[in-house]
């Protein structure tokens, strides 16, 4: 494979049930540990991979897989949640002989308004930390490209289920700007357009 290119129920228990249902529409306040993971997609292409038998990947700059961790808190006395955690998010690709792969290591803050106890709207703020492609292919070329850390916008609508869990669709936009570029041994600094960032994703959110 190659390196290609960087471009940038029942009516007698209908009462009991509704009063069941009241309950847990009311989410526990004051502060929780959360775990996060989603699927994401978009952004332009980061990296073009050719593998031998005709087929290519494409690592985009929105893509892939994002796990991550960290604190939420609901206020008693009011509709909102505040949350911040810090993630990794990555998109890779594998052959026989080598790997290609995309990852940032994103920090983000969450303001969530939640007007029933069950849906919330939420808008925040990313900072991803230490951006890099590489393209490795065992014996041979070891291509690197740093990007400049970057800062984005979150916005997300979710769904609480039973007590503690999150679904969320969001849409990040944010921007990637090449900062140096490695070749085994020789670095030199590029200057080339700015590649976007820019998905929507689906995650889950666990509190515990």
């Amino acid at each position: 494979m190659a390196f290609e290119k960087f471009l940038l129920p029942l009516a007698g228990a209908a009462t009991i049930a509704m009063a069941t249902s009241s309950a847990s529409a009311t989410e526990p306040s004051g502060l929780k540990f959360v775990a996060t993971g989603g699927l994401t997609y978009g952004g332009d292409t980061i990296v073009d991979v050719h593998y031998t038998n005709g087929n290519h990947q494409t690592l985009k700059g929105g893509g892939l897989v994002e796990l991550g961790g960290g604190l939420q808190w609901k206020a008693s006395d009011a509709p909102i949640a505040l949350q911040l955690t810090g993630n990794y998010h990555f998109d890779s690709a594998t052959a026989r002989n080598g790997q290609a792969y995309f990852e940032r290591w994103p920090i983000e803050g969450m303001a969530y308004y939640q007007p029933d106890g069950r849906w919330h709207a939420g808008l925040g703020v990313r900072y991803a930390i230490a951006p890099k492609a590489r393209m490795q292919i065992d014996g041979g070329s070891d291509q690197t490209v740093e990007f400049k850390n970057a800062f984005g916008g979150i916005a997300e609508v979710g769904y609480r289920f039973g007590n503690s869990i999150w679904v969320n669709a969001r849409y990040v936009g944010e921007d990637y700007t090449p900062k140096s570029a490695t070749s085994n041994t020789s670095t030199y600094t590029i200057n080339t357009n700015k590649a976007s960032g820019a998905h929507f994703g689906v995650n889950v959110v666990f509190g515990f």
